[in-house]
């Protein structure tokens, strides 16, 4: 009984760690898709990019 005590205790932390591994990978997805739709909005509209910087430039 002692070693399935053990055994339930593993999993539970495992699970712990797999929770904050799980979030942290959705946080990683989360930017990784914002980066590459920005890359994207900026590959369309470059004038508007470079006009946005002259813009904050001025």
């Amino acid at each position: 009984t002692h070693h399935t005590e053990h055994l339930g205790s593993g999993s539970n932390n495992n699970g712990n760690q797999f929770n904050s591994s799980f979030a942290f990978e959705r946080l990683h997805s989360s930017l990784t898709k914002s980066l590459v739709f920005f890359v994207h909005l900026t590959a369309k509209f470059p004038l508007v990019i470079i006009f946005l910087i002259i813009v904050l430039y001025v």
